[in-house]
């Protein structure tokens, strides 16, 4: 973010009812100081055309949770775009301050009972209540927290979840028949999710004896989560729990680069490359 744009949106007037989310003005320079001095930790967002729509900004805190403010300008808050745009601030979060794994935490004041909803449906959940007298007058704010992502081994009972990131991500083949999706993941040797709060948002699913042959036949993570480091460790919890086995395989579009330099950078190689050959039928 620049310092212009960290000036205007410090000077953002929101309409009576949320006047308390405004920085008053003699405060703005205060403001303008912490950007000077923490400048790389403020964001902007910008529409297609450049356009400033709303910031962020990330700080770490002792205890390996990160604190995140954020803001959507003042013309565009009540109109639906609250929750997408806390996602994305959470997911530039653990792409460039956190691990997936921190828990990420924020400040609202109470009577903003619009924001905290939309909190609530982010994941975020109630923590405590804080006083700030930074206004000169005490006012009344509640810290709420998004925990960090949790690995947990799932099944079947995950049926609708999996389909909507099968449905997310275009992999049609597996949503024609529920049956057998079921029974697909009933049968699986092994099946890891990721969890923020309750939601899955990626897993890996193996197939085998899990003595000689594992297959993993699924990674999958929601374009809203990726880059965030969660197939890597879905994947390498697998290498870790099947470290014996004799042979780990998996299939991937040939075409699709970005697959390939991912399983090579977690030591895959081609079948080819050990003197071998794959066929499907």
């Amino acid at each position: 973010m620049t310092r212009e744009q960290a000036e205007e949106c410090i000077g953002w007037e929101y309409p009576d009812a949320y006047n308390f989310c405004n920085t008053p003005v003699q405060e703005q320079a205060k403001e303008i100081n912490e950007y000077d001095r923490h400048c790389g930790q403020w964001r902007a967002a910008l529409n297609d055309a450049g356009e400033l729509e709303g910031m962020c900004v990330f700080s770490m805190l002792p205890n390996e949770t990160v604190e995140i403010g954020l803001g959507l300008r003042p013309d565009l808050t009540g109109k639906g775009l609250g929750l997408e745009f806390v996602r994305h601030c959470v997911h530039a979060c653990r792409q460039q301050e956190a691990s997936p794994f921190d828990p990420i935490v924020l400040r609202v004041h109470e009577a903003n009972e619009r924001a905290i909803k939309v909190y609530r449906r982010a994941g975020f959940r109630e923590l405590a209540a804080e006083e700030d007298l930074s206004s000169g007058m005490p006012e009344q704010y509640i810290r709420m927290q998004l925990d960090g992502i949790e690995l947990r081994e799932f099944g079947a009972e995950c049926l609708e979840d999996v389909k909507r990131i099968y449905r997310e991500e275009g992999w049609r083949a597996y949503l024609t028949d529920d049956g057998r999706l079921a029974a697909a993941f009933r049968n699986s040797l092994y099946t890891l999710g990721a969890f923020e709060g309750d939601r899955l948002i990626g897993f890996v699913r193996c197939v085998g004896d899990g003595g000689h042959v594992v297959l993993i036949q699924d990674v999958i993570v929601g374009a809203a989560y990726r880059r965030e480091g969660i197939g890597s460790i879905l994947v390498e919890e697998v290498l870790e729990k099947y470290g014996s086995v004799r042979t780990i395989t998996l299939l991937t579009d040939e075409a699709d680069e970005v697959c390939r330099c991912f399983y090579r950078s977690l030591g895959f190689s081609p079948a080819g490359d050990k003197g071998m050959a794959s066929y499907i039928r």
